[in-house]
């Protein structure tokens, strides 16, 4: 089941010796169950602070982070990540890599939703194949059924798609919007392509270059299930212009 989260308050900062590093100030966002919101901003400005934060690998300096009615204090099993690179363990199978949450959990093992997933994905057939048979593509689709295999209520996904070329990237966009319609989780995503973004996103969070803050937030106002026929709506076109036009003014280019 999805869960919202909401933001109240938030820095962080980083103390190393005698130097210290504000990286994000008095971040306030609300994400609401099942929504997808991208979040957006210069290399730097906190945006993966921000993500590590809701998925509790970090800890806020100041502020509170709630997913559901619980606060997050530590990394939770309920939360999905996807990172730019797979990390996928070269010595197990695809089916394997997809297992590992389970296994270090010590949870009972469901190989029918594993199939499901690897199904959903396009990897079926895959399942016996080892890391270094599979294209970056694959490898990621790999590493987004990991992250789904425990049914987290959040998925956080850190410019999953930016090590892929660019007609491997505009798939995943249509994988990736096509999952989460079929699973209905909560989506927070970091990129730096404001394409990518306004594509996928309810919402777009832009940020300021650090101290990262919030500058704006961008509904966007377009159906789904979006496809690059997409590209042509106004709609589009209107999301991606205010988008540039908040980061030109802060010295930022996509």
């Amino acid at each position: 089941m999805a869960e919202p989260i909401a933001i109240r308050g938030v820095s962080k900062n980083f103390q190393t010796g005698k130097t210290s590093l504000m990286a994000l100030k008095d971040i306030e966002l609300d994400v609401a169950a099942g929504e997808f919101v991208a979040i957006v901003g210069a290399s730097g400005c906190g945006k993966s602070t921000l993500l590590r934060l809701i998925g509790g690998l970090l800890a806020p300096s100041q502020g509170e982070i709630r997913i559901g009615d619980k606060a997050v204090t530590e990394p939770n099993p309920g939360i999905g990540i996807v990172f730019q690179t797979p990390v996928l363990l070269p010595w197990r199978t695809v089916r394997e890599n997809v297992r590992l949450p389970l296994d270090i959990q010590r949870t009972a093992r469901d190989p029918q939703r594993i199939g499901a997933l690897l199904e959903l994905v396009g990897l079926r057939g895959f399942e016996s194949s080892s890391p270094f048979e599979l294209s970056g593509g694959m490898q990621q689709r790999v590493a987004l059924c990991r992250a789904l295999v425990t049914d987290p209520s959040l998925l956080l996904m850190d410019e999953p798609f930016g090590a892929l070329d660019a007609l491997t990237r505009e798939q995943m966009n249509l994988e990736l919007q096509r999952v989460w319609m079929d699973t209905g989780k909560t989506v927070v995503l970091i990129t730096h392509s404001i394409t990518e973004a306004v594509m996928l996103a309810d919402r777009v969070v832009v940020m300021t270059p650090r101290p990262g803050r919030i500058q704006e937030i961008i509904s966007v106002e377009m159906p789904r299930p979006r496809d690059f026929s997409s590209l042509r709506d106004p709609a589009f076109h209107s999301a991606c212009e205010r988008i540039r036009t908040l980061m030109n003014a802060s010295g930022i280019v996509e």
